[in-house]
């Protein structure tokens, strides 16, 4: 939910779509964004139309997700059978889809560390700190002592 409500608009941007209403006069009432993301949702729940309109009705993830207002009514679902069908006549059918196995495909090249590469991580970074720390201490006592020798303890000569 938290990946379509985030990246919804670069996903399914107005220009995935403008093939399907070519005309001009005939745009969409429900944005293509709103559409695919319901699809996609549909699909991965395996829904009915009517099913998915409930869903973006009545839970707020999906309208989170979908971009959907928390206070507006669903749409009908024939609206779903509409869109498919135009995308059905379409040279590219499948185009809601293709977007979500090109972010499957991007997201498998993400590699997530297991626990102990996590382990092994923190105690790098707490070694290199603790090098780091003991370095500095080091030069700041060298400097201390040299500013000492150059200028004196700091007591004045009577």
């Amino acid at each position: 939910f938290a990946l379509l409500a985030e990246h919804r608009d670069r996903l399914f941007p107005a220009e995935l779509f403008a093939d399907l209403f070519p005309s001009g006069r005939g745009r969409p009432s429900i944005p293509g964004e709103v559409i695919a993301s319901v699809i996609v949702l549909q699909a991965l729940y395996g829904h009915s139309d009517r099913e998915a309109v409930d869903a973006l009705t009545f839970d707020l993830r999906w309208k989170a997700a979908c971009g959907y207002a928390v206070d507006a009514k669903g749409f009908d679902s024939s609206t779903l059978t509409y869109w498919r069908r135009r995308l059905a006549a379409s040279e590219r059918p499948q185009r809601i889809f293709e977007v979500v196995r090109q972010v499957i495909a991007e997201l498998r090249k993400v590699h997530t560390p297991t626990r102990r590469e996590l382990v092994q991580y923190t105690l790098v970074v707490l070694v290199f700190v603790a090098f780091m720390m003991g370095l500095i201490s080091m030069l700041d006592f060298g400097f201390g002592q040299l500013a000492m020798l150059v200028f004196g303890d700091g007591a004045i000569a009577s």
